[in-house]
């Protein structure tokens, strides 16, 4: 139902303004997602540590971390401080607010949900890391192990299904 009020976005000075802002608005709100997926993983990976879990016992383990992660932080942190520079030349509320507004509403966001809900923060230490372990090992034992990234793609491009090979090979036998 909030889609079509979006039309009301043109009503004012262009139809394009409108369609700006919803696309500045869209924009932060993806470098935060960004940044709070590399910060989620830095936390995730401190926990580990503290615990003593090496990232090779896992199910799926990404190169360069938690470097990338840490990098990524950084990049799209600047990215966002500096996405909508242009409003400090002529500054317009209205303008600031559609690149900017998304980091005030995430921020008020989460005091809020914190303060109402009454979360703790949770220790590295104290993370809880194999609550769901044993039903991810048993779903991870019970798929194919994965391809790799080359030959995904192969099969991807040459519209080959992996199960669709498999099942005349075992006709064959």
């Amino acid at each position: 139902m909030f889609f079509p009020l979006l039309g009301f976005l043109s009503v004012g000075r262009a139809a394009s303004e409108g369609v700006k802002w919803l696309a500045n608005v869209t924009q932060a709100a993806q470098l935060m997602n960004y940044i709070f997926i590399c910060t989620i993983y830095i936390f995730f990976y401190r926990a580990l540590k503290a615990q003593n879990i090496s990232r090779d016992t896992l199910p799926y383990k990404g190169w360069g971390q938690p470097y990338v992660a840490i990098a990524g932080v950084i990049f799209f942190s600047v990215t966002l401080s500096i996405y909508g520079y242009t409003t400090f030349y002529a500054f317009e509320v209205g303008t600031f607010m559609t690149y900017y507004a998304m980091c005030f509403v995430c921020i008020v966001l989460y005091c809020g949900f914190k303060l109402w809900k009454r979360t703790p923060f949770v220790k590295a230490h104290e993370a809880d890391l194999v609550w769901e372990r044993p039903e991810i090992d048993a779903y991870e034992a019970s798929i194919d192990p994965p391809l790799g990234l080359w030959k995904d793609i192969w099969l991807t491009i040459t519209f080959k299904k992996k199960g669709k090979e498999d099942h005349s090979h075992a006709h064959q036998a």
